[in-house]
């Protein structure tokens, strides 16, 4: 079996396992039987619902020469992504100013300043449905000011090692420790800044470690997790008996739901053509969280979920909100987040600060796990959103739509 893309591994905590039977025992009048980590590509706040009413969002942007513009239309999709790595994350929040986006590579394209632009709800009016009926996140920050692998660790184990880039100089089809020996990713000093590059492959702790040495069902969901160049393959322990068994194809998430077969925890990444990313449509990565979510819904499990719809970093995008400052590297710019369950409370715009950390940090608590670093003991647990006193939410199931013919270029 070849080894995955990530080592995530250390020793074990000193804690005694509990059994299944007995973690079942203690759950079995937990209203939350199951968490549903779907993760889409780079947009910020501001850019997917900055129109949102009740949201903490702007329709205007400030340039790095001193002046304010209105945000312009997003294009359903375009050729370049914007630079959107650790160095760029630096450049566009200068500082916490907010207002060095337009000078970020890729910034302009086909004459129109796409970071500094936003969808309207009629570009993506599902993404919006469900932002009504449930409950939609206004102040969740990437943890890592960079792009998508940091952010990526952090949702898996509330630290980046102090990566702040994607990997470099790989092999095909590797990241990280089944790359070729010159694989390289850059680190940074969380209180100097100072950056230099290390291995692609480092021991770390990761919840799926905590999950499996107390008995809890967990799976990462994602396009092909033997063969494929997938950089959101973030974790393994191979320390672990079993654990290729927790790696699915994406494509099984829907028959798993449907056949009751969803474990406990599923993290949840896609194929570049859906998961939203500026050069992907926004329209086929709405079709696709819809296909997802409608069958969620029409499945007996509904009654027992809530999924938490983030996006993994900000993509260059413009966000008008300064991020708290933990660090020289933490946090980034806001990113969307929707937290969709029948205890999501209902029509509501949560402004309380979270971080992927807050994500981790209510599994932690549901399943009564210890914390795996400071990040995620300090977050906030994203329990806020939801209201398990509340009338349960009915399903909503919605249609897909057709994709625009034309594309910027």
């Amino acid at each position: 079996m070849p080894r995955t893309l990530f080592l995530v591994a250390s020793l074990l905590l000193c804690v005694v396992p509990l059994t299944p039977k007995t973690v079942l025992a203690q759950r079995a009048h937990d209203p939350v039987q199951h968490i549903i980590i779907l993760v889409r590509e780079n947009h910020t706040y501001d850019n997917l619902f900055g129109r949102f009413s009740g949201g903490d969002g702007t329709t205007s942007g400030l340039l790095y020469q001193g002046s304010r513009i209105q945000l312009a239309h997003t294009p359903d999709v375009f050729n370049l992504n914007l630079d959107h790595t650790g160095n760029a994350a630096g450049i566009a929040m200068n500082g916490g100013r907010m207002n060095g986006f337009n000078r970020l590579p890729h910034a302009v394209q086909g004459g129109k300043n796409i970071a500094l632009s936003q969808f309207q709800s009629s570009d993506i009016p599902n993404l919006w449905s469900y932002a009504q009926h449930f409950t939609l996140g206004d102040h969740f920050f990437s943890t890592i000011a960079g792009p998508s692998f940091p952010n990526h660790l952090a949702l898996v184990a509330a630290t980046s090692k102090n990566v702040v880039d994607d990997p470099v100089v790989n092999s095909h089809g590797g990241w990280g420790c089944d790359a070729l020996s010159t694989g390289k990713v850059m680190v940074a000093d969380p209180k100097t800044g100072k950056r230099h590059l290390i291995k692609a492959c480092f021991a770390l702790r990761s919840l799926p470690d905590e999950l499996q040495s107390r008995h809890i069902s967990w799976a990462y969901y994602m396009p092909d997790p033997v063969h494929s160049k997938c950089l959101w393959k973030s974790i393994a322990s191979p320390h672990l008996a079993g654990f290729w068994q927790n790696l699915r194809p994406e494509s099984a998430l829907i028959h798993d739901m449907q056949s009751g077969q969803l474990p406990a925890v599923s993290w949840v990444s896609t194929t570049a053509s859906y998961d939203t990313g500026p050069t992907a449509s926004i329209t086929a990565g709405e079709n696709h969280i819809v296909e997802q979510l409608n069958a969620l819904m029409h499945s007996p499990l509904w009654q027992s979920t809530v999924v938490f719809l983030t996006w993994d970093d900000f993509g260059g995008f413009y966000d008008h909100v300064r991020p708290p400052h933990l660090n020289a590297i933490s946090y980034g710019p806001r990113v969307p987040t929707l937290v969709i369950s029948p205890y999501a409370r209902r029509h509501y715009v949560d402004h309380t600060t979270y971080d992927f950390g807050s994500v981790l940090r209510f599994t932690e608590d549901l399943f009564n796990l210890p914390s795996l670093t400071m990040l995620d003991r300090r977050a906030t647990s994203i329990g806020r959103a939801l209201d398990f006193k509340q009338r349960p939410l009915p399903p909503l199931i919605l249609h897909q739509r057709a994709c625009p013919r034309t594309r910027l270029r």
